[in-house]
């Protein structure tokens, strides 16, 4: 446990001390799979500033599976190119999601029997790879999350 934090304050001092330049991507757009304890598809847009100039900023959505049924997430990232090395990026954020689990299904005690709606706030962080010359990303991230509002009595 405490490996992962020292890995994590690392990545993000890392990107934090590096100096603020100007950077291009490699994508504007994609899809992909996500893989992991919740799986599904993902996709990812990069924001605009102006017609020209390209921001850090990126809004992901999510759909996946988990728990015997279906989760929606979306994010907003910020991308920094990692350690100078080309094509190489980590980014980090946060966001919600609204989800529908089979309560029974679900890793903590629960009362409540069937499908009930939980919703709550997300955060990633993530390292990003871009493969040069061909049209293939591969992130691995950590994607945290807290239900808030879960079993609704419906």
């Amino acid at each position: 446990m405490i490996k992962s934090r020292f890995i994590i304050i690392l990545i993000i001092a890392t990107t934090t001390l590096q100096s603020l330049y100007a950077w291009d991507y490699d994508y504007e757009f994609g899809i992909g799979a996500r893989l992991g304890l919740s799986y599904g598809i993902n996709a990812k847009y990069f924001l605009r500033l102006h017609p020209t100039t390209r921001v850090h900023n990126a809004l992901e959505g999510m759909l996946t599976t988990r728990y015997e049924g279906g989760n929606a997430t979306v994010l907003f990232e910020h991308h920094r190119s990692a350690f100078h090395t080309d094509g190489l990026n980590v980014y980090f954020g946060g966001g919600a999601h609204f989800a529908v689990w089979n309560s029974s299904a679900v890793d903590w005690e629960t009362e409540k029997i069937g499908y009930h709606p939980y919703t709550g706030l997300d955060a990633i962080i993530g390292l990003e790879y871009i493969f040069p010359d061909l049209p293939i990303a591969i992130d691995l991230d950590w994607k945290p999350m807290a239900n808030f509002v879960s079993d609704l009595n419906l």
